[in-house]
């Protein structure tokens, strides 16, 4: 048989140069799928299940979860049945969540908790890197947050509180309140470095006194105090000079009622040029359309306020750099 030596060290170059197209993802286990014990409760104070998940831990005293589809007891920390809800890993079978929400703990104001891993490598002074995750609405808590964000620092954050990390994240999501508890809502930017940031944090980053959030289910019991748990899932960190972000959201819930807080439906993303956004009522009759972004629908048609209830969406994004996207999906009215 003849081997032509050419031919196989230009096949191997670009095998090298193809793997080298791929940005390394910076977050070690960001799929959350090793660990070195499978989770087995759901936490509580002093009760790291986060740990549980190799690179992870909590960087103050609240206890975020680690959920796998190894757990024996399904209805606590399993996948995809747990205490949150039903839902369906996003690739994989496991991963983490966090409470941005709970004012009924005894604390000096509400509990919020956090999820952090060390980078395999500092970031870069004048790189421009992109952060990505995926988040959702776990099913049986009571309330949705807005200013879910990463928070990249050069050491390692430690506080013995529950209490918010009063810190400015580098990135955010800049999309209202996140209250689908059906799919995963990528939260995406990009950024430039300071130089030597080596930690990586997530959770909640909003106002520390007055958070803000939206009650999107009423049938709390007794005794109970509302609360907001989101799943994560897919956490990565590249470096990317020349990328891209184009996103578009739109929020599956919100609550006209003139109370000054989520009044109006805006579609939200980034690098979108034009738009095309049209919500029909449950007989198919268009209630509200735009070709701007600014403008948002505030739950009334022909000057009637529209009933409770789910509307269908559709949209087309036409994004800076020339390419498109279509979405549907539905919108919920909840006074």
């Amino acid at each position: 048989m003849n081997i032509d030596i050419k031919n196989i060290a230009f096949f191997v170059l670009l095998l090298i140069a193809s793997a080298n197209t791929h940005a390394q993802n910076l977050v070690y286990n960001g799929d959350f799928e090793i660990y070195d014990t499978c989770p087995y409760n759901v936490s509580g104070p002093g009760d790291y299940q986060i740990e549980h998940c190799t690179g992870w831990c909590s960087p103050s005293y609240a206890t975020p979860d680690y959920f796998n589809a190894c757990c024996p007891f399904i209805g606590l920390v399993g996948v995809p049945q747990n205490a949150g809800g039903y839902q369906n890993a996003r690739s994989g079978v496991g991963y983490c969540g966090f409470l941005t929400y709970d004012s009924g703990l005894p604390n000096q104001g509400y509990w919020c908790e956090y999820i952090q891993t060390q980078l395999s490598e500092p970031l870069e002074a004048g790189k421009r890197y992109k952060c990505s995750f995926f988040i959702n609405c776990a099913k049986e808590y009571h309330l949705a947050s807005s200013s879910i964000g990463a928070y990249f620092s050069e050491v390692k954050i430690t506080t013995n509180t529950y209490i918010p990390i009063n810190v400015i994240p580098q990135i955010c999501s800049n999309f209202g309140f996140i209250s689908d508890t059906v799919n995963w809502i990528e939260i995406s930017a990009t950024f430039l470095a300071k130089g030597g940031e080596k930690y990586i944090t997530i959770g909640h980053f909003g106002d520390t006194l007055y958070p803000d959030t939206l009650r999107w289910r009423f049938d709390l019991p007794p005794g109970f105090s509302p609360s907001a748990f989101y799943y994560v899932d897919d956490v990565s960190v590249e470096l990317c000079d020349e990328c891209i972000n184009n996103t578009v959201y739109v929020p599956n819930i919100f609550s006209p009622n003139s109370d000054g807080f989520n009044d109006i439906l805006y579609v939200r993303g980034n690098n979108i040029d034009a738009l095309d956004f049209s919500v029909y009522d449950r007989w198919g009759e268009k209630t509200f359309t735009t070709k701007d972004i600014s403008i948002g629908w505030d739950g009334t048609y022909r000057g009637n306020i529209c009933d409770n209830g789910v509307y269908a969406y559709f949209i087309k994004i036409l994004f800076l750099d020339g390419t498109t996207q279509t979405n549907k999906g539905n919108i919920t009215i909840m006074r």
